[in-house]
């Protein structure tokens, strides 16, 4: 019965209804470098992972790859895990070296589509209602002890808990697991957007999660197309929302500027990128990865920190021809 409710919920993650027709991708990450990483399931079959060098370059690392998360470790190493059977983690380091970390054909042994690395490097999932830490060897241990309603996200801080953001039928709750313990502590809830037709199962969700800067959790609510703030205190908030035709799915911090994956609403358009500063400035750095270009080179010539330069070149240039002019006069 629990494989079958599985079937159902993958059908619907899959497919969703007539007008998402699918799900979007959800993982984006920044390191030291601000090089840019981010999860895309519209191109290249199953989908890809990109690093993008905002106006240098955009590179798609692994093509049809079906990743929804991305992670970047404090080592500048990428995390990223195939969510499609066989399920399987892989670690990229920076120098480009890749290490499969866990790998299972077997969902209840490792479930690729909704997992996150810790500090520590182990590594968790959630699947059958509960959340579980992955071991290649040996089966997976049970880490929650209450059962969850629905999700399909799960995030490890740096602070060493586990936050899950359980949808409950339409509700919302973010909810932080301690690793060790199994204990649970229900942060906020009612975090969906309660739209007039009612509440869509595949739709109404909550996505990508970060901590921030300033110690609270930021999660991608797709309902109402906003970025919700959950401060250490508990006060929920809108940080940020997405213009019309589109919502946002992840987000990132490079110190305190917000990364922001969005994706059309239906799908089909993005993924696209946005920055935010603390003053609430955005800019859009990504409109569609198969539309980027390079920016053209500026022409050394054309360069105006080479223009006094090449006038003074210009100047004895024209009187060394001005003098040779003179001399050859004389004759």
């Amino acid at each position: 019965m629990t494989r079958f409710r599985i079937l159902i919920w993958f059908s619907i993650l899959t497919l969703g209804s007539s007008d998402l027709g699918g799900h979007p991708a959800w993982g984006i990450g920044v390191d030291a470098q601000n090089r840019i990483y981010f999860a895309d399931l519209f191109h290249f079959g199953q989908g890809s992972v990109w690093e993008f060098i905002p106006g240098q370059s955009l590179t798609p690392i692994y093509k049809d790859f079906h990743a929804h998360n991305v992670q970047v470790l404090t080592d500048g190493s990428l995390f990223t895990a195939h969510g499609e059977s066989p399920y399987f983690g892989i670690r990229r380091s920076p120098s480009g070296k890749v290490d499969t970390l866990i790998r299972s054909p077997d969902y209840a042994r490792f479930f690729g589509g909704n997992c996150s690395i810790a500090p520590d490097g182990r590594i968790y999932f959630a699947v059958d209602r509960a959340v579980w830490e992955a071991r290649q060897d040996q089966p997976p241990r049970k880490v929650s002890k209450d059962a969850l309603t629905w999700n399909n996200t799960i995030y490890t801080a740096p602070d060493g808990y586990i936050y899950i953001p359980d949808i409950d039928e339409g509700n919302g709750r973010l909810i932080r697991i301690d690793p060790q313990s199994g204990q649970s502590t229900l942060l906020a809830d009612s975090l969906i957007t309660l739209r007039p037709e009612g509440w869509d199962r595949s739709q109404d969700i909550l996505l990508g999660m970060t901590q921030g800067p300033d110690q609270a959790i930021y999660i991608a609510e797709w309902a109402g197309q906003r970025i919700i703030r959950v401060g250490p205190d508990g006060v929920v908030s809108t940080y940020y929302r997405s213009s019309s035709g589109w919502a946002p799915t992840g987000i990132a911090f490079d110190n305190e500027i917000a990364l922001i994956l969005e994706a059309g609403t239906g799908l089909q358009k993005g993924p696209r990128i946005l920055s935010r500063n603390p003053s609430g400035q955005i800019e859009v750095l990504l409109e569609d990865p198969l539309s980027w270009k390079a920016p053209t080179p500026v022409p050394e010539h054309n360069n105006p920190s080479d223009q006094p330069r090449y006038l003074f070149w210009l100047i004895g240039f024209s009187g060394l021809i001005l003098l040779l002019y003179i001399l050859f006069r004389r004759r």
